[in-house]
């Protein structure tokens, strides 16, 4: 088994609150300067899209605008749509 999937077997077996904390290191981890983001912001930001009041971005429409031309063919095969609900649920 390699690293990772023993990792998010691991994960897995954390409750919500901690695997979202886990998930948020990640994330800080991959961005030389993150941009930080209270609860309330970030429920406030939930709750527009569950309303409509906002509409959310396609998986295509965010790797399209968050990297540079050509990058994403240069990435490994990892199906990145599902990794935060595998670590989330």
């Amino acid at each position: 088994m390699s690293n990772v999937a023993e990792l998010l077997k691991e994960a897995s077996k954390l409750d919500r609150s901690d695997r979202a904390e886990l998930v948020s290191s990640l994330l800080e981890d991959l961005d030389a300067s993150p941009h930080y983001v209270t609860d309330e912001e970030a429920l406030r930001r939930v709750d527009d899209l569950r309303s409509g009041k906002v509409k959310g971005l396609s998986e295509e429409e965010f790797w399209t605008a968050c990297l540079p031309q050509g990058v994403a063919m240069k990435l490994p095969c990892v199906d990145l749509s599902t990794l935060g609900d595998r670590l989330l649920r």
